[in-house]
């Protein structure tokens, strides 16, 4: 078959959406410029709600610091002990009292995530301590607060905008009686934190404080602002015109601001109406062109693939999308090829799949029996041990028995055996366990003639009925065994019941954890756990297992099974 010419629908897709998104953009560029002054006003109160929440966040910072210093200078020993400082007395006895201090400090700066440092000074000592997340980065911090307290320049109870060595600084200080407490943050990280750097606001944001410093960083505005106060609404500054916003603090001390250069208005055109009619109309006749475009290049192909993963996910696996009725070679019909290709692949691996599954199940299953055939090997040979000489008839009989329930289990080479051959083999290891415990033990084992056909994994019934006499036998009392197997609303139930004193709770509450989870058990026998999972393994987890006490004593084992496996 001759290779169609692959032509590409890349081109096609890009040039009329193009042709539309131009239409589209010059629509948006007119009516941004006639709703310019709406949105400008707008934007403004916007950066101003921005900037009033930034404020409000550095006014409760600001209030749990100064919390935090009052309730240091009213509950702490060792304010007040530096407070009664005695100059005779030597320094070294407040040692002990400097390091609590510091301590306090300490966490103080470690808990405030934009506070650089925090310091504490105390004018009778003239003590001066400083520490913060960086302190040992933060000389020139150092130097400048503490040439301002020895100097008495710095101001109390006030915010400061400080500038050092470059950087701008909101120093905070406030004095309790002889003490003085107070920290230092800087702008920069201060805005970051506060989102007043990511150059989203309109104009340039700036603190102000009671002396008129400020930190905008033009040194005309910046010499403007101190000369003139936050008061000024317009500013002009070297031609430039700005609208001066301010935002005031709690404390009244510190201000926010926002200068944003005043924008150029727009004026009226009269023909952007008639522009703007004409490609609106324009815009409107190309829709059904680009609709019918849309249709046949995208929307049809789509649908053909959707109707082919409907019909695959409806089961039928074998569809294969028909890619010889379709006249053009496009990355659709690509795809569609790559499709039957992939579904192909996708059954050979499901085949594949599906056979090693069966291989991993039957050498489970195999493992599993295997560690089922032994266990009564070593019961039935220490049973006919423990027989006296005397007793020769006795172990005659138990030979027989025991050759009879040894040819059953040497000659299982099957998953499954009829109900009626498997049943007649728990009767027969039952005679055996009879001639062992004599008058303490009995049992019944009755099938329905119907149900005696029916196939059943061997061994299954027989690890309950081994549970039975290992647990219920220890009674004084003598022990009946019912082994019952009819049907039931189409299936087959097998029944174990016995008239011991039941399972204890421990032990039943283990198997009723491994039958709803089948997660295996560490304090329950083996051989239960295997049985079960063998029947899931076989009937693929169609089997109803119910364990439980009777109400009048004794265990109960019912087990539901398929009647054809």
């Amino acid at each position: 078959m001759q290779r169609k010419r692959f032509r590409s629908i890349i081109h096609e897709v890009i040039i009329l959406p193009l042709i539309v998104m131009v239409t589209i953009t010059v629509i948006t560029i007119i009516s941004s410029i006639i709703s310019y002054q709406n949105m400008e006003e707008k934007l403004t109160q916007g950066n101003l709600n921005s900037l009033q929440i930034a404020l409000s966040q550095l006014d409760n910072l600001v209030s749990q610091i100064d919390s935090d210093f009052i309730q240091y200078v009213t509950t702490s020993d060792s304010y007040f002990y530096m407070h009664d400082y005695d100059r005779n007395t030597p320094k070294s006895k407040y040692f002990r009292y400097e390091a609590q201090t510091t301590n306090w400090l300490s966490s103080l700066a470690s808990g405030y995530g934009d506070v650089k440092g925090v310091f504490a000074y105390y004018e009778n000592m003239e003590l001066l301590l400083f520490r913060g997340n960086n302190a040992g980065g933060e000389m020139a911090v150092h130097k400048y607060v503490k040439k301002q307290l020895q100097s008495r320049d710095l101001r109390y109870s006030h915010m400061s905008i400080v500038k050092i060595s470059g950087a701008y600084y909101l120093l905070y200080t406030k004095k309790y009686g002889s003490f003085c407490g107070g920290c230092w943050i800087p702008v920069k990280s201060l805005y970051k934190k506060l989102g007043l750097d990511n150059g989203n606001l309109l104009g340039t944001v700036y603190i102000m404080d009671s002396a008129n410093a400020n930190t905008l960083g033009d040194p005309g505005i910046n010499s403007y602002m101190e000369d003139q106060g936050i008061q000024k609404k317009n500013v002009e500054v070297s031609g430039k015109r700005y609208t001066n916003y301010r935002l005031t603090a709690r404390s009244g001390d510190f201000y926010f601001g926002l200068l944003m250069p005043n924008a150029s208005r727009l004026g009226s055109f009269p023909m952007f109406n008639r522009i703007i009619f004409v490609i609106v109309i324009l815009s409107v006749l190309m829709v059904p062109v680009l609709l019918y475009w849309l249709q046949r290049k995208i929307a049809r192909p789509l649908k053909v693939l959707d109707d082919a993963m409907k019909m695959i996910g409806n089961g039928e696996r074998d569809y294969r999308i028909p890619v010889e009725d379709i006249r053009e070679d496009n990355e659709y019909t690509r795809l569609m090829e790559r499709f039957n290709q992939m579904m192909d692949e996708l059954n050979e691996l499901e085949i594949s799949l599906f056979k090693t599954k069966i291989r991993e199940q039957r050498t489970k299953l195999k493992y599993i029996s295997q560690q089922i055939r032994p266990h009564f090997i070593l019961n039935a040979l220490n049973l006919i041990y423990t027989y006296d000489p005397s007793e020769f008839d006795l172990a005659k009989k138990m030979v027989l028995y025991l050759t009879k329930y040894f040819r059953y289990i040497v000659n299982l080479q099957v998953d499954f055996v009829l109900l009626e051959k498997d049943f007649q083999h728990v009767e027969t290891y039952l005679q055996i366990q009879k001639e062992r415990y004599l008058d303490r033990l009995d049992y019944v084992v009755e099938w329905e003639s119907q149900v005696g056909g029916v196939a059943i994994p061997p061994l299954i019934v027989q690890t309950f009925v081994e549970n039975c006499i290992k647990y219920a036998i220890k009674n004084e009392e003598k022990l009946f065994i019912f082994v019952l197997a009819r049907e039931l609303e189409g299936r087959l139930k097998l029944s174990i019941t016995d008239t011991g004193n039941g399972f204890r709770e421990e032990t039943l509450g283990s198997i009723q954890r491994f039958v709803g989870t089948r997660v295996y058990q560490d304090n329950l026998g083996i051989g239960i756990q295997n049985a079960i999972e063998r029947m899931d393994i076989l009937y693929q987890e169609r089997v109803e297992i119910k364990v439980s006490n009777a109400p009048t004593g004794g265990a109960v084992v019912e087990i539901s099974l398929p009647l054809h496996g």
